[in-house]
């Protein structure tokens, strides 16, 4: 099956948008007076739905394609291995943060560890669609 590049990096960086957009607006949120969270349920429920959609089309798509081309091309795709283990990793972190923050009472019960934790997950996300814009996505370029 034949990939067009151009469209898998346009919805891939379309879909990193929406995913800082929505790290930037709880980041906002968490400022706000004690109980009063406009994130809510729904909130969380599409983060995470566009977050494993997008991490399944990476993963199932977008690698195999890279690690291809690599191949074929006689490069060592060894690096992006294990650039794509890291990110993996960090994938599980995210999801273990979204288990446990699931509803807007579990953020209002522990804010203060929802906004430590927030903080250190939405760094790491940043770090993953950098490294992936500014690196491995030049492969389908």
């Amino acid at each position: 099956m034949e990939i067009d590049h151009a469209e898998l990096l346009k919805t891939l960086f379309g879909q990193h948008q929406k995913l800082k957009d929505y790290l930037q607006h709880v980041a906002q949120d968490i400022g706000r007076p004690e109980g009063e969270l406009d994130c809510t349920e729904k909130d969380l429920v599409q983060f995470h739905k566009d977050l494993v959609a997008h991490l399944a089309l990476e993963d199932k798509v977008f690698y195999p394609e890279v690690f291809r081309i690599l191949k074929r091309s006689g490069m060592d795709s060894r690096p992006t291995e294990i650039f794509f283990a890291e990110m993996q990793k960090i994938a599980a972190v995210v999801e273990e943060f979204l288990a446990k923050y699931k509803t807007k009472e579990d953020i209002l019960k522990n804010k203060k560890d929802f906004s430590d934790e927030f903080g250190s997950i939405a760094k790491k996300l940043a770090l993953r669609v950098a490294a992936e814009e500014e690196g491995v996505y030049m492969y389908l370029a």
